[in-house]
């Protein structure tokens, strides 16, 4: 039954740390151009011509062009992010907090601000985003889940109190420690963080 128990939760660790190393992770203050860039989904390529191959005593061979990409928009609305092939993007703006607090420091508002900029931006204001607040390992899990919580839901309410975006738009999420980033020691600054992910739209 340990064993078990043991194979279970460094599965889990792999499944989280996996899903960490996915994020575009910030060493500082990004520019607002940066930030959209990121959080923007996808873009369709276009398909370049191709010339089949050529067969000989034939007629002379001709471009045709490939098969069409399918676009990452709605065909119906036109919208990138209620697009049925929609891939989720996610940024850690790391959005800090003192150790135990849920309060904005002064550069923790910053991000925020930046990060409001960037939601109101036209190209996103289809998009809906969660929230999601993460710990450090110091501490119980159990407070550790409960604090990640509290920063989430500061982050959303000082976005939509102070820059005023839809609250329909945000959702807060607590991860407490079940995230913490690969290549630091659990009670590390860097994993005291938010970090937001551009779900595309949520269901409702």
């Amino acid at each position: 039954m340990k064993i078990y128990k043991s194979i279970v939760f460094l599965a889990l660790c792999y499944t989280f740390n996996s899903f960490a190393d996915d994020v575009k992770m910030y060493d500082g203050m990004p520019s607002k151009a940066e930030l959209l860039r990121d959080l923007m989904p996808s873009q369709p390529m276009h398909s370049e011509p191709t010339l089949p191959t050529p067969k000989i005593h034939s007629e002379p061979s001709v471009f045709k062009p490939a098969k069409p990409v399918q676009s990452v928009r709605d065909p119906k609305t036109g919208s990138i992010c209620s697009a049925p092939n929609f891939k989720a993007k996610s940024v850690g703006i790391l959005i800090q907090f003192k150790r135990g607090s849920s309060w904005l420091t002064r550069e923790g508002r910053k991000f925020t601000d930046l990060l409001a900029q960037v939601l109101s931006a036209d190209q996103l204001l289809d998009c809906d985003f969660e929230i999601e607040g993460h710990t450090d390992g110091s501490g119980s899990w159990a407070a550790n889940k409960r604090l990640s919580r509290k920063r989430a839901q500061r982050v959303t309410n000082y976005l939509i109190w102070k820059h005023k975006i839809s609250r329909a738009r945000l959702k807060a999420i607590g991860y407490g420690e079940e995230r913490l980033l690969e290549g630091y020691p659990s009670n590390h600054a860097k994993h005291r963080r938010v970090q937001v992910r551009n779900v595309g739209k949520f269901r409702r």
